[in-house]
């Protein structure tokens, strides 16, 4: 587990999604107005193949960091999975999940002022996040696999893997 307190650059294998993820999007999106991303650097260094293939600046929102997760930090996530996923709460100095979802509301609302489409690069536990703040199903959003979140004209939120 890589979460909010341990900043890690990708390794080639992450530097490889990344670049593969970009060349996915601008194959399938022609057109997105902004780049959000979080301060951390594996998040600046996966949107930086974004701005460079869309030409655009990257704009820093602090609230997309990942979950600072405590002692979970660099355990496996076998053996923290069913806390993780459910309602546990990450012990020692972690941050309790009530405030990272209220950190991440403020950051997904930071990015709401900006005319859609929009990017968001942010973690898979800002994911999580999200889906549960947006009232969506809930799942494991695993690295480099892009998502589109939307609201439908019942202003439902939908949140489906492109």
């Amino acid at each position: 587990m890589c979460g909010g307190m341990w900043d890690l650059e990708l390794n080639s294998t992450g530097l490889e999604q990344a670049e593969r993820a970009a060349n996915q999007l601008k194959a399938k999106v022609q057109n997105i107005n902004s780049i959000f991303v979080s301060p951390m650097k594996r998040a600046q260094q996966t949107a930086g193949f974004f701005a460079k293939n869309f030409a655009l600046p990257m704009t820093r929102i602090e609230e997309l960091r990942e979950w600072k997760i405590g002692s979970w930090e660099k355990v496996s996530f076998e053996s923290i999975k069913e806390q993780f996923l459910g309602t546990g709460e990450p012990p020692g100095d972690g941050e309790s999940r009530h405030a990272f979802q209220t950190r991440v509301k403020t950051g997904f609302e930071k990015c709401l002022v900006e005319t859609a489409p929009f990017l968001m690069v942010s973690h898979g536990g800002v994911g999580l996040a999200l889906q549960k703040i947006l009232g969506t199903d809930v799942s494991r959003i695993e690295n480099c696999v892009l998502h589109r979140v939307y609201q439908t004209t019942g202003a439902t939120w939908k949140v489906e893997t492109l």
